[in-house]
């Protein structure tokens, strides 16, 4: 027989672990989509219903979802049978009695739905009047009615504003019991400085403030002499400012107790009293055994009668000063000098050779280049044996200058080298140039070109 339990037509679950099913439905089941599946309060559609009605009922119904449901999820399961007969029985039929069994169950089943979903409704114990809802409004219960209540936009602003206002206050506390820390704080600095600091006073104090007797570091201002005391346990009161051993910046250190031994600390000696005129200034030479006086140091650097020829010595004094502007030939600056000027193909000459035996600093080298007649022609600079700039070509017979910028140190050899494919490759023009300051190279150490 086709009985119908009391019980509601409702099962839930809540997972221990996570997975998809099957779950049993857990009431009667007449047909496979009468029901309706909540998944943590969200209507869920994501299953399929295994059901048997061959009798026309199952009681043993499962539903398994497509994919796998996290641990402590929520599963809620209800009937949803829409009441309905799709057959008219015969007085006649032979298994009347059997079909409307089966057709009284199904009908007490869905009277059972509604009794639940009735049971889950909003009810009043007194006659209400009629409800129209309008759509985007909350439902509100008065005492003799139902109504459409504010829009939902304006429960979640007022929850947003009650929300925010909660949290404000929850700053205003923290702030209030920050504020109060901070005062104890302060007042408890301020209690501990009252107690050191006895104030002003015209003559010693014997006692604290408060009648106790005087704490090592205790202070007071002395209006009488108009400065500050500390108490030391010693002597009675000291002056906080040691006046009588402070140096006044009026005094510009005169009122120092011995000005000779104050010169030696600082490693002074005699220099600090001894005329300016009696040490070599700085474009005389940094040692006072090497200072050369003005007219030496023109000499020097005129490459006067006795003096060396320098070339690219940068030297302090702007009367004499060697600039960067000026230029050295070959046989002055850097020496020996060999190769050619003209060179025919196909070897390739050594121009000039510069060998450094002064210099140290930057130096500008200078060559210009052309062809003697048509043809082709390359030029090189080496430095130590290595390609430091070009190649250049030349295809003309005007000269084209080419410049190198390159740092220089005693001993270091430099070379213009050319080839010519037809013709002569012809250099001129050649010079070398200082390009900054070239660091200093003592006179003794120069070799004498007077």
């Amino acid at each position: 027989m086709a009985t119908v339990a009391k019980t509601p037509r409702t099962s839930s679950y809540t997972l221990a672990s996570a997975g998809s099913g099957p779950f049993l439905v857990g009431f009667r089941l007449f047909d496979d989509d009468a029901l309706d599946v909540h998944v943590n309060g969200i209507r869920a559609t994501n299953f399929s219903i295994t059901t048997d009605l061959s009798i026309g009922y199952d009681d043993n119904a499962t539903i398994t979802f497509d994919a796998a449901l996290d641990a402590s999820d929520e599963i809620q399961i209800d009937g949803a049978l829409v009441p309905g007969r799709d057959a008219d029985y015969l007085s006649s039929d032979p298994g009347m009695a059997r079909k409307l069994n089966a057709e009284l169950a199904r009908l007490w089943s869905s009277v059972s739905e509604i009794s639940m979903k009735v049971g889950r409704t909003a009810r009043s114990l007194s006659p209400l009047g009629a409800f129209v809802p309008v759509a985007g409004r909350v439902v509100v219960f008065t005492a003799d009615s139902i109504e459409a209540g504010p829009t939902v936009d304006e429960v979640e602003n007022a929850q947003a504003a009650a929300d925010s206002a909660n949290a404000d206050a929850l700053i205003a506390v923290g702030a209030a019991v920050s504020a109060a820390a901070a005062a104890d704080q302060v007042q408890g600095v301020l209690d501990s400085f009252s107690y050191a600091y006895l104030g002003a006073k015209a003559a010693e104090p014997t006692l604290d403030n408060e009648g106790g007797p005087l704490v090592i570091g205790m202070l007071y201002f002395n209006t009488s002499v108009s400065e500050m005391r500390i108490y030391d346990g010693i002597t009675p009161w000291i002056s906080y400012t040691a006046s009588e051993t402070a140096l006044a910046k009026g005094n510009n250190l005169s009122d120092l107790l011995n000005v000779v031994a104050a010169r030696a600390n600082l490693g002074l000696g005699t220099a600090a009293t001894t005329p300016s005129t009696n040490y070599a200034t700085a474009a005389q030479g940094a040692l006072a055994d090497l200072a050369l006086s003005a007219t030496e140091l023109a000499d020097f650097a005129a490459g006067g009668a006795g003096q060396p020829r320098v070339y690219g010595l940068a030297i302090d004094v702007s009367a004499v000063t060697v600039s960067a502007a000026d230029t050295y030939t070959a046989s002055e600056g850097l020496s020996p000098v060999s190769g050619t000027l003209s060179n025919y193909p196909p070897s390739v000459a050594a121009g000039y050779t510069y060998t450094n035996g002064r210099f140290s600093g930057t130096m500008r080298f200078k060559c210009s280049h052309r062809m003697s007649a048509s043809g082709t022609a390359t030029l090189w600079f080496y430095k130590n044996g290595s390609i430091a700039a070009g190649p250049w070509t030349n295809t003309t017979t005007t000269d084209v200058p080419r410049t190198v910028d390159v740092s220089v140190a005693v001993n270091d050899v430099f070379e213009w080298r050319h080839s010519a494919v037809t013709n002569a490759s012809v250099l001129s023009e050649i010079s070398v140039t200082a390009s900054d300051s070239l660091i200093v190279v003592l006179p003794t150490l120069l070799g004498s070109e007077a």
